[in-house]
């Protein structure tokens, strides 16, 4: 937490970058120290969870990418893009998708096969968005397209699976 907030702090203030670069890299080993040990094969199966766990991976990649601005300035929206795509859009979508079940009475472990193509949509469309312009610079428009298309593909998906679930009474016939 203290190396988060340094790493918050510096970056906000735009105080000496190679500081920045430093408590970045920090948050990056700390993150995949837990990714690490939190990781548990049978969630693999399981999207509302694998989709939690691969959101952290991002946003472990997005601290290793600001750890590298120091030295490649042009990284700067990439590290943004895994931390706010791939770390915040793909936890909030997970827990929209979470929340709406639990929350109108379902299963939240049930099976919904459609629920894991949106979450891989999401996380094609962050990989297609960071790393495309890593591997191919010259595509990066492609890549912005392609991303944009995989982001909104997972949305129409959401919206295809929760429209009948929240649009009906709860199914356990609770208030709510």
């Amino acid at each position: 937490m203290v190396v988060f907030l340094l790493f918050l702090v510096l970056f906000m203030l735009d105080i000496a970058w190679v500081y920045v670069a430093i408590a970045a890299a920090v948050m990056s080993s700390v993150l995949t120290a837990r990714l690490w040990v939190w990781h548990v094969p049978a969630f693999w199966s399981m999207p509302l969870l694998w989709a939690l766990y691969v959101s952290l991976a991002f946003i472990t990649l997005g601290f290793a990418l600001f750890a590298s601005v120091y030295l490649w300035p042009q990284l700067y929206y990439l590290a943004v893009h895994a931390m706010a795509f791939g770390g915040l859009g793909l936890v909030t979508f997970a827990m929209m998708a979470r929340v709406s079940l639990g929350h109108t009475g379902r299963n939240v472990r049930a099976s919904r096969p459609l629920l894991g193509v949106a979450l891989g949509c999401m996380v094609a469309g962050v990989l297609v968005r960071v790393l495309l312009p890593l591997a191919w610079p010259e595509h990066i428009h492609f890549g912005l397209a392609s991303s944009l298309l995989l982001w909104s593909a997972a949305f129409v998906l959401f919206l295809w699976i929760y429209t009948p679930i929240l649009s009906r009474p709860r199914c356990d016939g609770l208030p709510g």
